[in-house]
C-alpha cells in the first residue's frame, strides 16, 4: 500500500518515499518522518533543484537521483542519521555542487557521485567506506575528516 502527498508517492507509513513527479519544480524539503529514499524515486527529475533530507534518513537507494540534471545543491540535517548512499543515486546529478556528507554516513557505493560535473569538492567522513569510483576523479577532489568532540 502507499499513499500520496502533493503528488508525491510514500510507503504507507511514510517510511519510504517511492515516487517524486518528474513534473514537479524547484525545491523540495523531505518529510522528517522518511527513512529511505527507494530505487530510482528521483530518477530523471530534470526540474528539481534542491533536497533537504531529514534527519531520520538513513538510506538512499540506487540511482534514487539519477539524471537530476538541474539538482543544485543537498542538504543534510546537523544531526543527520544518514548510514548508505547506494550505487549510482546520484550519477548524472550534472548541477550539484560541492557537498559536506554527514558524520553518520557508513558507506558510499559504487558511481555513486559519477557524472557531477560541477562537484569541486566532496567532504567525507574518515570512517566512511567509500568504493573507489564513488566519485568522478576527473572533477572532484574528496576530502576526508574526522569529528572533533
Amino acid at each position: 500500500m502507499s499513499i500520496e502527498r502533493d503528488g508525491v508517492i510514500y510507503s504507507d507509513d511514510m517510511s519510504t518515499l517511492i515516487k517524486y513527479p518528474e513534473t514537479k519544480e524547484g525545491a523540495f524539503v523531505i518529510p522528517e518522518e522518511v527513512r529511505c529514499i527507494g530505487p530510482e524515486a528521483f530518477c530523471m527529475c530534470s526540474k528539481l533543484t534542491s533536497v533537504k533530507f531529514p534527519t531520520c534518513l538513513n538510506k538512499i537507494s540506487t540511482g534514487a537521483f539519477g539524471g537530476c540534471v538541474n539538482l543544485e545543491k543537498i542538504e543534510f540535517a546537523e544531526d543527520s542519521h544518514l548510514r548508505t548512499i547506494e550505487l549510482e543515486a546520484f550519477l548524472g546529478c550534472k548541477s550539484l555542487g560541492s557537498i559536506q556528507l554527514p558524520d553518520s554516513l557508513l558507506v558510499i557505493e559504487g558511481s555513486a557521485f559519477s557524472g557531477c560535473e560541477k562537484m569541486e569538492k566532496a567532504v567525507v567522513p574518515h570512517h566512511c567506506k567509500m568504493h573507489v569510483d564513488a566519485f568522478d576523479g576527473e572533477f572532484t577532489e574528496v576530502i576526508r575528516y574526522r569529528k572533533k568532540y
